[in-house]
């Protein structure tokens, strides 16, 4: 379930994370006047920034605790099959993009003998171009290394 974020410095952490709290606290609150369970323990955090900055931050800031449940940061999270990294880099999504559409691929080559063109094309626009199409906006500020992955595709 996503909660929301809270922008702030470093040295500001502390508000931040008892801000986010709070938020957590309220959808709780809702979730039980609708007889609705909202389990915590499958929560996610996330914090971003750069390296610089996240090295700042020690552990017991890191986390959150939220009830008896205490929920450890990730360095990685889903969301609608993207993947976020805490660095905003992109690279957590173009690994398993382009895996994905390798082994697609290399099914593909093996039906070429077996069907005819536009059935492969049909299928390389299905499998392969749809998924980088997905991702396509995310990738426009990727580092060269991240969108040469995807180029080789």
């Amino acid at each position: 379930m996503e909660f929301g974020f809270k922008s702030a410095r470093t040295e500001d952490v502390h508000p931040a994370k008892q801000a986010l709290i709070d938020c957590v606290l309220d959808i709780q609150r809702w979730s039980n006047s609708r007889r609705l369970k909202l389990n915590a323990a499958k929560s996610e955090v996330i914090w971003l920034g750069t390296r610089q900055q996240l090295v700042k931050l020690s552990q017991a800031d890191l986390t959150l605790s939220i009830g008896d449940s205490v929920l450890q940061p990730s360095t990685v999270i889903r969301n609608l099959g993207v993947y976020t990294d805490e660095h905003l880099s992109m690279e957590a999504n173009a690994r398993p993009c382009a895996t994905t559409c390798f082994f697609h691929l290399r099914r593909i080559r093996q039906l070429r003998r077996y069907v005819d063109y536009d059935t492969l094309y049909t299928l390389i626009r299905a499998l392969i171009l749809s998924r980088l199409d997905y991702f396509n906006s995310l990738f426009a500020s990727s580092s060269q290394s991240t969108l040469h992955r995807l180029q080789r595709v």
